[in-house]
């Protein structure tokens, strides 16, 4: 495998994850990868380029953002992808 695939495979796949706590305090680090929601609901984050942003997710649901902090939940079991 190519260099370049390689690098565009690690882009697309996740190598750890933690759970998310929703509130005020900075995540433990940057959703590079994105969040995973367990139930639907809303999710408010604020973006690591700033600016806060509310989603309507469904169950299952993968949020493709870079994400610094996750400030109020409706949804739960969100699981932070990096």
């Amino acid at each position: 495998m190519s260099i370049i695939n390689q690098q565009t495979l690690l882009r697309r796949i996740s190598l750890s994850g933690f759970a998310i706590t929703p509130g005020a305090g900075a995540l433990t680090s940057p959703t590079t990868g994105g969040i995973k929601v367990g139930t639907a609901g809303t999710v408010t984050v604020t973006m690591y380029a700033g600016g806060s942003l509310t989603f309507t997710v469904v169950a299952g649901e993968h949020l493709a953002v870079c994400a610094t902090h996750v400030t109020a939940a409706t949804a739960t079991g969100l699981v932070g992808l990096i």
